[in-house]
């Protein structure tokens, strides 16, 4: 109900917090949840817009029940708002009670999959079975309507991700592995693999994850993008246009005083306009280019022992 949500937001912004604030601090919170809601529209996401922005409202109802302290209309607005429901449900509102047998994470937002995607459905899966699950309709109930929540008993929650034949290799059961939600508020969550479902037939490989946390104003869609990293290298950062060759290999010229040396690379990893090379190379014969070296990144007629000006 759109009552209920306009009253639970400025209960967030003027709940205890409201007090212990300083003004910096929400300023700085403000700015952070604007650029992720500008991030957000930006990549025409629209899974995390909802959180980010109550999270933004949230963040300028206080800078300005900080600003006009006690005169803040906020409280007054709440007032009105809990007078009004008050009165809705009086001149004829359902108001139901209901109890859960157990204590748990409710969620308001609902999509029809919450008996078709389970925890014993992941836990269980095998190849036909993943394509089947993701070809049904949600389901709905007898008056045609989702339902109004549902609620979690536990913290833990799996993710299913297909990746290419070729790309098992990089995974082993049992390992976590750091994933980037990088349009749901950039999210990084630990994701420990349990199993891999081979499917043959399309030469893929169905990893599934289990996570047992549950970030704030993360939105749980079924659908996410997700960035895995599996391996970290450490380098030297050298652009790919200051890299020249000599007697057949590559290196950089560095400046040491006024005098120019000739530095060989061993490259670790290439990017787009950039090479990640090692670090701490010891060699007798040649001279490899260290973290301290100072890289020259432009200039002609460059040459090893030359001394510039």
């Amino acid at each position: 109900m759109l009552l209920d949500a306009q009253i639970s937001l400025l209960e967030q912004s003027l709940g205890n917090s409201l007090k212990t604030a300083e003004m910096g601090e929400v300023k700085n919170a403000v700015g952070n949840s604007y650029d992720s809601l500008m991030k957000l529209l930006a990549l025409k996401d629209a899974g995390g817009l909802a959180a980010s922005k109550e999270t933004f409202l949230v963040g300028l109802n206080q800078m300005s029940g900080l600003a006009e302290e006690d005169s803040y209309v906020g409280y007054e607005t709440l007032e009105r708002l809990r007078t009004q429901r008050e009165e809705l449900l009086a001149a004829g509102g359902v108001s139901r009670v209901y109890r859960a047998e157990q204590s748990g994470y409710f969620y308001s937002q609902t999509d029809g999959y919450e008996d078709i995607f389970t925890m014993s459905a992941a836990e269980g899966l095998t190849a036909k079975s993943f394509w089947d699950l993701i070809e049904q309709e949600p389901t709905r109930t007898s008056e045609g309507a989702y339902a109004f929540g549902k609620l979690a008993y536990s913290s833990e929650w799996m993710l299913v991700l297909p990746v290419e034949w070729d790309e098992r290799d990089y995974f082993e059961i049992g390992n976590t592995y750091e994933a980037e939600f990088f349009k749901n508020n950039e999210t990084v969550i630990p994701l420990t693999l349990e199993n891999m479902v081979e499917d043959e037939a399309r030469s893929t490989v169905l990893l599934v994850f289990r996570a047992d946390r549950l970030p704030e104003n993360f939105t749980f869609d079924r659908s996410q993008s997700v960035r895995l990293t599996v391996a970290r290298v450490s380098g030297i950062y050298v652009p790919k246009d200051v890299v020249t060759r000599l007697g057949g290999s590559r290196g950089v010229y560095v400046l040491r005083g006024n005098v120019v040396h000739f530095r060989y690379i061993d490259i670790l990893y290439a990017g787009e306009d950039y090479y990640l090379v090692r670090s701490g190379v010891e060699d007798e014969e040649f001279d490899y280019l260290q973290v301290n070296d100072l890289i020259i990144l432009n200039g002609k007629n460059m040459f090893d022992g030359r001394v510039l000006d």
